[in-house]
């Protein structure tokens, strides 16, 4: 008997019955309960993420809803739902969602790309400058990230302050 394999049929099956349940009734915390919620946290995330591209915001922010109350760690659902709040234009909202997505995982590097933009586009230069500036320490290889080293030199121009890339 290959204990592995009967290990892996046994974690599939014990997804499959927790995805029919209710998860939140369900007290067992073991680590096999623990990756069925995360698992489904996972699923919820995508599909609100599906629903945010095809613009229907309300069914994505049920699932993404959905999605942290599965996994207190998931940060994604927290970024996607910011992006709901800015392009609804409730701007507080969409900072307020990435400040708890950085509490929850500091070093997110999204977090910071996309605060940062907001910032920019509200005026607040100096918190643009902070986040992009952290932002590109953590991803130095972004596609946009020659416009935010434009964004960052400009700002350096106006107010002194150096970076070093």
């Amino acid at each position: 008997v290959d204990i592995n394999k009967v290990k892996k049929e046994n974690d599939e099956l014990w997804k499959k019955y927790i995805s029919q349940v209710n998860p939140v009734s369900y007290r067992d915390r073991s680590t096999r309960t623990q990756e069925a919620l995360f698992y489904l946290a996972e699923q919820k995330n995508h599909t609100g993420t599906y629903y945010l591209s095809h613009n229907n915001t309300s069914w994505a922010l049920v699932e993404l809803e959905e999605s942290k109350r599965l996994s207190s760690h998931e940060v994604n659902a927290l970024i996607s739902e910011s992006v709901i709040f800015f392009n609804a234009k409730k701007v507080d909202q969409a900072i307020s969602v990435l400040n708890e997505a950085e509490r929850r995982a500091p070093a997110t590097q999204d977090v910071y790309k996309n605060r940062g933009l907001i910032y920019g586009k509200i005026g607040q230069e100096e918190n643009a400058y902070t986040d992009l500036k952290r932002y590109v320490e953590f991803n130095p290889i972004d596609p946009q990230l020659e416009a935010i080293k434009s964004f960052l030199g400009d700002h350096e121009r106006k107010t002194g302050q150096t970076i070093s890339y």
